[in-house]
Order: C-alpha cells, then sequence, then structure tokens
C-alpha cells in the first residue's frame, strides 16, 4: 500500500489543489473539509501525514494538530495557510507541526517537506520496533562519492551544489563563486583542499587585509617549497579589494614581476556578495577587473534554500562548541526545536546560525527545546536591535563573558575576585 494522506481543508477549490499535487507525486490521498469530520478519519483510519489549513469554521487548525496529536502524537502534519503570525507559527510549532507553509504555495517545497517528515516517522518506528538493530549515527552523513562538509547535504539543492564544486575543482583560469552574508567560506575551502584531484592543489584563503606584496609572495613561496603543484587563492569579500590590490592579484595572475619566476600555477577564486553582472552593472568593479574575473560563476545555497539541511549543521555547531566548552556530551535538539530552526529566515545563513548555537550553549542543557532556542533568540534580538536595545546589547555580552569565565575558573567567588564583579551581581548574571 502506497503512503497515505489526510488533507483537511474546508476551501474546496484549493483542498482539491492540494489533492491533485499529492495524487500525482504518487500518495494515496483522502480530502475532508471539515475538521470534525477530519478527526473522525484519523482515528479509524491509518495516514503517514496530515496537511491541514488554520482558519476552519468550528476548529482551528491549530485545535485539530493538538486534538490529533493527543490520538496518534508519531504522525506528522503539516499546516498550509494564507497567513500566520509569528506567534501562530511558534504556537504550531510547539504543538508539534512539522512544517508551516503560507500560500501561494511552494509545490516543490511542500512535497520535499512532505517526503522528509514521512521519512523520518518511518525511520523513528523502525527503531522502536527493533528492526534497526544498528546504532543510530549521531548526525546525518550523505552518501557523495568524495569528502563534503560544508552543508549536510542533507537537501538536494546542497548535494547539487557539492557536486559543481566537485566538478569545479580542476577549472583552467578564474572562478566566480556568489557567496551570500554569512556563507563558511572556511569550509568550503577546507572542502576545496580535500577533493581528489589529479593534481596536488593547495587552496588558501585570504581577505582584504592579507592581500600584499609581501605577504604573497611569501604564501607562493612557501607553498612551492612544499612541493605543491598549483596554489589557489580563494579571495572573500572580492568586491571590497581595492584596485592597487587587484594590479597585483592580476600580476599574480599572468605571471608578471615580481610573480614571472614561480614555476607552478595561480589561479583565483572571487567570493562576491551578489551576482558579478549586477556588480559591474552598478561599477562596483572595473572593466579590467570584471575580464580579469572570468565568466564562471558558481552560487553557495542560502539556508533557506536548503532548509532540510538547518537541523543537521545546528547539531554540528552544537558538537563544535561542546568540544570548545570542554563538555563531555553535545546537547541534543528536540523535534519541536529542530522545526523551530528550520522555519526562521537566517538572513546571515551559516554565519548567524552558528552564533546562535553558540549561545544556546551557554543554556548548559542537555537536550534543547523550542523554548530554550526563543529564549536565546530573544537575547540576541535585544543585542541587535539597535540604539534603542544598546544597554541591553552590552549588557548580554557582559552577562555572557562573566558565565564564561566563571566555567572557566570554576568557582564563582574566584570569578568575583578576578573580575571584580560584586557577589551579589555575580549570582544575578549566573542565575
Amino acid at each position: 500500500m502506497g503512503r497515505r494522506i489526510l488533507i483537511v481543508d474546508d476551501d474546496a477549490d484549493f483542498n482539491q489543489l492540494l489533492t491533485d499535487i499529492f495524487s500525482q507525486a504518487s500518495y494515496e490521498v483522502e480530502s475532508c473539509e471539515q475538521p470534525e469530520r477530519a478527526v473522525e478519519y484519523f482515528t479509524n483510519n491509518a495516514y503517514d501525514l496530515v496537511v491541514t489549513d488554520q482558519k476552519m469554521p468550528g476548529m482551528s487548525g491549530e485545535e485539530l494538530i493538538r486534538t490529533l496529536k493527543q490520538i496518534k502524537p508519531d504522525v506528522p502534519i503539516i499546516m498550509v495557510s494564507g497567513y500566520l503570525d509569528n506567534d501562530t507559527i511558534r504556537s504550531l510549532i510547539r504543538e508539534g507541526v512539522g512544517g508551516v507553509f503560507l500560500k501561494p504555495l511552494n509545490v516543490f517545497s511542500l512535497l520535499k517537506r512532505t517526503a522528509t517528515l514521512i521519512e523520518e516517522r518511518e525511520a523513528g518506528l523502525r527503531r522502536e520496533s527493533g528492526v534497526d538493530d544498528v546504532e543510530e549515527e549521531e548526525n546525518f552523513h550523505h552518501s557523495l562519492p568524495f569528502r563534503f562538509e560544508t552543508f549536510p547535504a542533507k537537501d538536494r539543492r546542497a548535494r547539487e551544489f557539492a557536486q559543481k564544486l566537485y566538478k569545479q575543482r580542476d577549472f583552467k583560469n578564474n572562478l566566480v563563486m556568489v557567496t551570500p552574508r554569512g556563507t563558511d567560506l572556511e569550509a568550503i575551502t577546507t572542502d576545496f583542499n580535500g577533493f581528489d584531484s589529479d593534481q596536488k592543489d593547495f587552496y588558501v584563503l585570504l581577505d582584504r587585509s592579507r592581500i600584499d606584496r609581501e605577504a604573497l609572495m611569501k604564501l607562493v613561496v612557501e607553498t612551492t617549497q612544499k612541493g605543491w603543484d598549483r596554489l589557489t587563492f580563494i579571495i572573500a569579500a572580492a568586491e571590497t579589494v581595492t584596485r592597487e590590490q587587484y594590479s597585483l592579484i592580476m600580476r599574480i595572475g599572468r605571471k608578471k614581476d615580481p610573480f614571472d619566476t614561480i614555476p607552478i600555477p595561480m589561479r583565483f577564486i572571487f567570493c562576491v556578495s551578489r551576482d558579478l553582472d549586477l556588480l559591474y552593472d552598478e561599477r562596483v568593479v572595473d572593466d579590467a577587473v570584471y575580464m580579469f574575473m572570468g565568466t564562471t560563476e558558481i552560487a553557495v545555497p542560502t539556508l533557506s534554500d536548503i532548509a532540510d539541511d538547518i537541523g543537521e549543521l545546528a547539531l554540528r555547531y552544537l558538537d563544535a562548541e561542546a568540544k570548545v566548552h570542554g563538555l563531555n556530551k553535545a546537547p541534543k535538539l528536540e523535534v519541536s526545536a529542530k522545526t523551530y530552526l528550520r522555519e526562521q529566515p537566517w538572513g546571515g545563513n551559516a554565519g548567524e546560525l552558528h552564533r546562535f548555537i553558540r549561545m544556546a550553549i551557554y543554556l548548559d542543557k542537555p537536550t534543547l527545546s523550542m523554548e530554550d532556542l526563543e529564549r536565546v533568540e530573544q537575547k540576541l534580538a535585544s543585542a541587535v536591535g539597535g540604539a534603542r536595545s544598546l544597554h541591553q546589547g552590552l549588557q548580554l555580552y557582559r552577562d555572557e563573558y562573566v558565565k564564561a569565565v566563571t566555567v572557566l575558573l570554576g568557582d564563582e567567588a574566584t570569578a568575583c575576585d578576578v573580575l571584580g564583579v560584586d557577589a551579589s551581581l555575580m549570582q544575578r548574571i549566573l542565575k
């Protein structure tokens, strides 16, 4: 029997649309326009997933979710609605909703999330029944035929990016990489260095502060002496590099004095925040630089593009921060916490998520819930809220610093002496 989905929406036209979408995706679909009738269907039949609207006569979608979770808590539920405010979305996640989608509907994202939730449920049922006698891995790991750690690559678009990056490893001249704010360039550099290649390549990440004649010449000489076959410079925030620095970069690329005696090939990956043609049209880069950068371009996906990777990426960051803080074991994430992270916009991408997790580790809890993450969000919001909350932001950083020192010293009294903090203030901060 195929996987079965129950659709609950009082709008007959939209109900039929959802029915058609899931039917064409090879699901067995049963639809209902009355939430009370849906409860009856759900009680007496087996479903792999439920899709519901929020505003319906007699019973809201949130009330329906609460009722269905009491009957069969393991069945995932997706909410599709015309409008939901942030408080309602948080409430839905707290009730156990597995995904929230707003109209107009992104069909591809809906089907992708549906498949993920059903697969996760089935894996959980197998573990509970003892069918899987292999211990579950702490974190998901992709099945790509090469090393790739920038993203977990659970999401299809993350895997596609990994494959593109791998195929571009032997590019001949220069490469442009569109890297939105918060992209983890260090991880991408590590992945490039880890790719199997016909040549013994070395990739080095440079920001604007490291681009000068002496530093680059020293780096080139050291690379040659270590026996590398080819050197690739990854230039971060390439649109901020000065004309003088670009002049130096082009001398390297064209093997002009003083780099004309370097025996190994050298090339560049230019990381820009937006499409290169847009930067050129806006005269952010001039003609010479534009031509030198080349025409090969690859875009790094944002976290909103690869939402299914967010939970796994957060677990990686928790592991990393646990090691930094000397914890024996990294905190886990409740299902509601993973869903909460997935629903956030993450405009700052991996950098913002990592900062968020870095703050969450200070909660010092073995398992993080959605409520815990909301507390972190409130703290961060006060810290970056602009001039009106500057005092709160400074207070937040003070408090986190005091907590860190206390953990390192292992004693409140010692921390008070070292920091010159009153004992009552110390207790209030730690509390």
